[in-house]
């Protein structure tokens, strides 16, 4: 994504997407090693990125994860900028994280991190549309 303003928020909006790239590549490289939980984690925190990336168009500065799931489903999906199976996607991202993080013996499916992982892919380009769309480019 190429933004043609060059200000302090569309920097830092481009650095977050940039952030959420990066982080999504690990993820694959992760889960091509077999560290299922870490390559979870990392395809969260990849969304979450984007979406703090997205908040700023509206002058969000959160970094708290529940209110930048609460500010993206209120600003965003609710008012159908963004379509309502990504704030579905997004959540169950969050809630597969904290399984990974925080569950005693919890294993995820290959298949199934495999399935989320070129999911997000399409993620990304959704919220990217989404900040093209907020920006007015």
């Amino acid at each position: 994504m190429t933004m043609t303003a060059t200000s302090p928020e569309t920097s830092l909006i481009e650095y977050r997407l940039r952030k959420a790239r990066e982080t999504l590549d690990a993820a694959h490289s992760l889960l091509d090693s077999q560290n299922l939980r870490d390559s979870i984690s990392r395809l969260y925190f990849a969304q979450y990125y984007a979406v703090t990336a997205l908040l700023l168009t509206k002058g969000f500065t959160t970094t708290e994860h529940f209110p930048v799931k609460e500010l993206f489903n209120r600003d965003f999906v609710d008012r159908g900028l963004v379509d309502k199976q990504w704030a579905e996607y997004y959540e169950q991202s969050f809630k597969d994280r904290l399984d990974g993080d925080y569950t005693d013996h919890y294993e995820f499916d290959q298949g199934y991190v495999r399935e989320r992982l070129r999911k997000a892919w399409d993620f990304m380009s959704a919220i990217a549309d989404a900040i093209q769309s907020s920006l007015g480019y």
